[in-house]
C-alpha cells in the first residue's frame, strides 16, 4: 500500500508536474503564438507597405516617364519659342534700324529746312537791303538827273548868253571900227 500510495503520490506529482509543464508549454506556446501573430501582423504591415511602396514606385516611374515625354515636348516648344523670339528680335532690330534711318533722314531734312529757312531769311534781308539801296540810288539818280538837267539848262543859257555877248562884242567892235 505504501508503494501504491507512493506510486499514486508520484503519479500525482508527475501528473502535477506534467500539468505544470503542460501549462508552461501552453503559456510558452500562447506567448509564441502571440509573438508569431504579432510578427505576422508586422510582416503583413511590412508587406502592405512594400506593396504600397512598389505601387508608389510604379506610379512615380509612370509619372517620370510621362514627365520625360512632357519635358521633351516642352523642350521642343521652348526651342520653337526661342527660334520665334530670335526671329522677332531680328525683325525688331530691322525695325529699329529702319526707325533710326528715318530719324536720321528726318533730322537731315529738318537741318536742311532750317538751313534753307536761314538762307531764305538772309536772302530776304539782302533783297530788302538791295531794294533800299536801289530806291536810294534811284532817288539819287533822279536828283543827279535833275541837277544835270539844271546844269544843262544853265550851260545852255550861258552859251546863249555868251553868244549874245559875242554878238554884242562883235557888233560893238564893228561899230567901233566904222567910227
Amino acid at each position: 500500500m505504501f508503494g501504491d500510495r507512493e506510486n499514486s503520490l508520484m503519479s500525482t506529482a508527475t501528473a502535477d508536474r506534467l500539468n505544470q509543464i503542460s501549462e508552461e508549454l501552453k503559456s510558452i506556446l500562447e506567448t509564441r503564438l502571440q509573438e508569431l501573430a504579432g510578427a505576422m501582423r508586422g510582416t503583413e504591415q511590412a508587406t502592405r507597405q512594400i506593396v504600397a511602396t512598389e505601387m508608389e514606385i510604379a506610379r512615380y516611374t509612370q509619372i517620370t516617364a510621362d514627365s520625360r515625354v512632357e519635358l521633351a515636348a516642352l523642350k521642343k516648344d521652348a526651342d520653337e519659342v526661342r527660334a520665334r523670339a530670335e526671329e522677332a528680335g531680328s525683325h525688331r532690330n530691322e525695325i529699329i534700324a529702319e526707325r533710326d534711318a528715318a530719324r536720321d533722314g528726318l533730322a537731315r531734312a529738318e537741318r536742311e529746312a532750317r538751313d534753307a529757312g536761314t538762307q531764305v531769311s538772309d536772302l530776304r534781308a539782302r533783297l530788302r537791303g538791295l531794294e533800299l539801296e536801289g530806291e536810294s540810288l534811284r532817288r539819287e539818280a533822279e536828283e543827279i538827273s535833275a541837277r544835270v538837267k539844271s546844269a544843262e539848262e544853265n550851260v545852255a543859257r550861258l552859251r546863249k548868253l555868251r553868244e549874245e555877248l559875242m554878238q554884242q562884242m562883235s557888233a560893238l567892235s564893228i561899230s567901233s571900227v566904222k567910227e
